[in-house]
């Protein structure tokens, strides 16, 4: 586990500079334009007492995978770190936070960026793929972040650098599937897939099924990643669902038992993530599963 503090004033001022170039990194303005309403709305924070400094504390989360068996087959489909359930991983941060700073208060961020505020306080810098790498634990790693009433006096970090391995590399670049990798310091969110694997509107025609890669989010830019590929590796964790139970997981629009519920919610880290999961295994098997490659799935 790694922590940083960032001067709450400095740190707003920071993250006001990058919600505001925003637009001028994404094909169309919509996103860029309800991100930086979403912080201006939260900031300063409405807390009952001061709040002067943000801490932003990075945790291990490794990989895992559900595999499902179709026709006897197995395909195994990955689940990126930073949606990976860790039961009581808030709570525990919590409690943390109190006992090593008796007599002081605390209060969840709104509204701003926790990866942004890790790479503001120098815990952590953007990956060329807008993703959040910590020293140690490369992007397997979950991040937890609070306003607190510790005064704090240090140097605010370029939030929009890139961390140096990036130099010269294009790897996710070439591996991004969409193409919403590129030289800017933000992704083009327009083109990113993420956006359809956390609701269950439909996909636009102009999004190749075959391109969604992950039970939630897009995974090839950080498993391709060299500075991911030299940290010491441990087998996933791996969920495997058998014949009925894989039928069941993928008639999405029925339900879920509360048996199989029981089974799939440790492996996200909220009800919402594992109620978009299964239309995004159903894309995910043109890639993956026994009939790949190809399209699978539908828009729906």
């Amino acid at each position: 586990m790694r922590a940083a503090f960032s001067e709450l004033g400095k740190a707003l001022e920071a993250a006001a500079k990058v919600y505001e170039s925003m637009g001028s990194n994404v094909s169309t303005p919509d996103f860029a334009k309800g991100a930086a309403s979403h912080f201006k709305a939260n900031q300063p924070p409405d807390l009952p007492f001061r709040p002067l400094s943000f801490l932003t504390v990075a945790y291990p989360s490794p990989p895992a995978q559900l595999t499902l068996t179709i026709g006897g087959e197995r395909a195994t489909i990955p689940i990126p770190p930073i949606y990976i359930g860790q039961d009581g991983a808030d709570a525990s941060m919590d409690a943390l936070m109190r006992e090593a700073a008796p007599g002081h208060r605390f209060a969840h961020t709104k509204g701003i960026s926790q990866k942004l505020l890790a790479a503001i306080s120098g815990l952590g810098r953007y990956g060329r793929n807008n993703v959040c790498y910590v020293k140690g634990l490369g992007s397997h790693c979950s991040l937890f972040a609070q306003y607190t009433d510790i005064p704090f006096e240090g140097p605010t970090h370029d939030p929009l650098g890139f961390m140096d391995e990036c130099a010269g590399c294009v790897i996710c670049m070439d591996g991004c599937p969409t193409g919403a990798i590129t030289g800017n310091p933000v992704i083009d969110a327009d083109l990113c897939i993420n956006r359809y694997t956390y609701r269950l509107d439909p996909i636009p025609e102009d999004v190749p099924l075959s391109v969604f890669n992950a039970l939630i989010g897009c995974w090839p830019c950080q498993a391709l990643c060299p500075v991911n590929k030299a940290l010491p590796m441990n087998e996933p964790e791996t969920l495997e669902l058998g014949e009925a139970e894989t039928a069941e997981f993928l008639d999405y629009k029925a339900g879920l038992t509360p048996a199989l519920e029981g089974r799939l919610r440790p492996f996200f880290r909220n009800d919402h993530l594992l109620s978009v999961a299964a239309r995004n295994a159903a894309l995910a098997l043109g890639r993956y599963g026994p009939n790949k490659p190809g399209e699978s799935g539908d828009r729906d």
